[in-house]
Parts: C-alpha cells; sequence; structure tokens
C-alpha cells in the first residue's frame, strides 16, 4: 500500500519539504462552473519537481449544469498521472449527474475516471447506483472500508513537517504500486 494526500486552497504545501513516505497527491483543480482552486496554477507549476504522481479533481456543485463543470475542469487542466477525478459531496447531487459528469470525463480523457464520496453520501444520495469509475472511499477510521476501493481517504488530520499551514491534509491510501496507480 502506498500513501499519499489529497490538497485544496484550504493547505499551503511546501513541496521542498515533503515527506518520502508520501509517493502520490490528489490537487483541487475546480468547482462548479467556474471557480478554479486559486493554487491551481502555482501546484501544477511545481508538481513536476517532486516525485509524486499526481492528479486533479473537480468539486461537483449541484446547482450549476453538468456540462459546465465538465469544461470548468477541463479548461486548462495540466497533464498528470491520474483519470478525471469527481468529488461528490454535496446534497442535491443525484446519480444522473455523477454518471453525466463520468461518462463525459472518460470520452474527453479516455481514462476511467475516479469518484471520491464516502459511504453514507453514496448510499443516501446516490442511491448505490454502480458507475463505471474507480472509488475513492472516504472512510476516516483505522481498517479499510467493507466497500469497493481504489483509493481510501483514511484520515482529515494529517500533518507532515514543513507541509501544513493551513488546514489538516488529508491522507489517503492506493492498495498497489505507483506505477499501478498511474495505470488505472
Amino acid at each position: 500500500m502506498i500513501k499519499g494526500f489529497d490538497c485544496s486552497d484550504n493547505n499551503d504545501i511546501n513541496w521542498q519539504t515533503l515527506s518520502p513516505d508520501f509517493q502520490f497527491v490528489l490537487v483541487k483543480k475546480s468547482e462548479g462552473a467556474g471557480y478554479t482552486d486559486k493554487d491551481y496554477a502555482y501546484r501544477s507549476e511545481h508538481l513536476p519537481v517532486t516525485d509524486l504522481a499526481v492528479g486533479y479533481y473537480h468539486f461537483m456543485k449541484p446547482g450549476d449544469s453538468v456540462q459546465s463543470q465538465l469544461d470548468n475542469y477541463f479548461n486548462g487542466l495540466t497533464e498528470n498521472d491520474l483519470p478525471p477525478i469527481l468529488d461528490a459531496e454535496v446534497p442535491g447531487i443525484t446519480p444522473t449527474m455523477v454518471t453525466a459528469w463520468l461518462a463525459g470525463a472518460q470520452q474527453k480523457s479516455g481514462r476511467k475516471p475516479i469518484l471520491y464520496c464516502d459511504p453514507g453520501f453514496y448510499k443516501d444520495n446516490l442511491q448505490s447506483t454502480q458507475f463505471d469509475c474507480h472509488y475513492w472511499i472516504a472512510a476516516w477510521q483505522p481498517e479499510p472500508p467493507h466497500i469497493p476501493w481504489t483509493i481510501w481517504q483514511y484520515s482529515q488530520y494529517g500533518t507532515q513537517q514543513g507541509a501544513e499551514t493551513g488546514g489538516d491534509l488529508d491522507l489517503d491510501y492506493f492498495d498497489g504500486t505507483v506505477e499501478e496507480l498511474k495505470a488505472i
């Protein structure tokens, strides 16, 4: 199992002092129809100097059209190692919206996307729909969740010397190697 973390503009990361324990990072790229994470450009410029596998995610907003959110995510997207990632965690997001975003992202990228959500949201809001995607499951617990997952977000309270100056880091595992993660 390899260790990674995810971050948004809530976290300030010192990329030069990052622990070698981290082998991948999932970075917020966009939100809704028109917001680009304020640190996206800086991070996409500095991440190539690290040895981390990199993926970018989109935070879905239920009030914006799926097409406008796909356009926002792919507009200016920097090349990265992982397929498109959709963060679905706001009430009002429906299985139809998720299906449309995942299908559009797969069509644009040629790769099967990743869906982020927690088990409760998945059950209550997405009616446990089986989507054609990989799953990034938020389950803050000491043991892996008992549902299928590709990436497991196991903590929201990570810290790393020299890395965190604003907000706790979310910590993640992938059950495989960096090469296997890049190949999903």
